[in-house]
């Protein structure tokens, strides 16, 4: 009778325990869902201000700066809040974009190039209107099968527009660099 007992209860338990502990881990993966989603929502968010602000840091970077040459680019954008990387962008990571767009600037582009890409922003109605237009270009792109590079480097002269053709041709070399692809075409996927 006793070994009836213990075996019932054992039973009992093991059925208490596989019903709540599947209610649990639901529970669990829901709430790490829902936290999932809103943080990536989030990251989303501050990708697009990441890339908006290293953008327009770029568009309102004094003339004097760039003369410097490139210790004074990147002191600038630090002093800016943008930052430099100098490791390889990650997919996941939205933060890299802005740092992607540091780097290359100190290390892939001479102080006129930097100049045609402020020129560039500025003709194509401020960083917030560039990025906004380069945004929907880039979705409507991916629709139509575009890979992200060819999709980045067409959102960009979609975008600029209204540049004229060397300054145009200067943001497209500046959207064509690898790690700006990698980094920065998760932000306009969502």
């Amino acid at each position: 009778m006793n070994f009836k007992k213990v075996a019932f209860s054992l039973s009992a338990l093991t059925v208490l325990f596989s019903v709540t502990s599947q209610t649990f881990v639901d529970a669990v993966e829901q709430i790490s869902s829902e936290n999932e989603s809103s943080s990536l929502y989030t990251n989303e968010e501050l990708g697009m201000e990441g890339l908006t602000r290293t953008l327009s840091a770029i568009e309102h970077m004094p003339d004097s700066v760039i003369n410097e040459g490139k210790p004074a680019i990147e002191n600038y954008l630090n002093e800016q809040g943008v930052g430099v990387q100098t490791y390889g962008a990650s997919v996941s990571n939205y933060a890299a974009c802005t740092g992607a767009i540091g780097y290359a600037l100190v290390t892939n582009f001479t102080p006129a190039k930097i100049a045609k890409v402020k020129s560039a922003l500025k003709a194509a109605g401020g960083t917030l209107t560039f990025v906004k237009k380069m945004s929907g270009a880039y979705k409507q792109l991916r629709k139509l099968g575009h890979s992200k590079q060819s999709a980045v480097k067409n959102a960009a002269a979609q975008a600029a527009k209204a540049a004229g053709p060397d300054v145009k041709e200067a943001l497209l070399d500046f959207f064509g660099i690898a790690t700006i692809v990698g980094a920065c075409a998760p932000i306009f996927e969502k």
